[in-house]
């Protein structure tokens, strides 16, 4: 795999980063490498740092198809709460896809969507 600064190349001039979202890629001057901007460059980095300052984010609302071993589900955070459209959400309040999302956000949603029971496990 072709990469530049961590990114996966899927065509000429555009990169699809680990988070997924697609981008163009620098403008090249001629042959060889990318001209970076000076601007550019400082903002990835800032991003790196931020990523790993998880308590600067705080999520409000989500939504998320999430595919489950037997299923695809719709999963959303609304109002400090979850909804999850499996059955067994239904019934108590909370599923494994909730709890995974949960760990997932760890320290970026409000105390209020945290499953009690997952507020104590490790």
């Amino acid at each position: 795999m072709d990469t530049l600064f961590g990114h996966q190349h899927i065509g000429r001039d555009t990169v699809q980063p680990a988070h997924g979202v697609f981008c163009s890629l620098p403008q090249y001057e001629g042959k060889g490498r990318p001209h970076m901007n000076s601007g550019l460059i400082g903002k990835i980095d800032k991003a790196k740092r931020y990523a790993q300052e998880r308590g600067r984010m705080h999520v409000k609302g989500l939504k998320v198809d999430f595919q489950g071993e037997n299923d695809s589900h719709e999963v959303a955070l609304e109002g400090g709460q979850w909804r999850c459209s499996c059955d067994f959400f239904d019934g108590w309040g909370a599923c494994a896809h909730t709890m995974a999302l949960e760990r997932v956000l760890d320290g970026m949603i409000p105390s209020s969507a945290i499953t009690p029971m997952l507020a104590h496990a490790s």
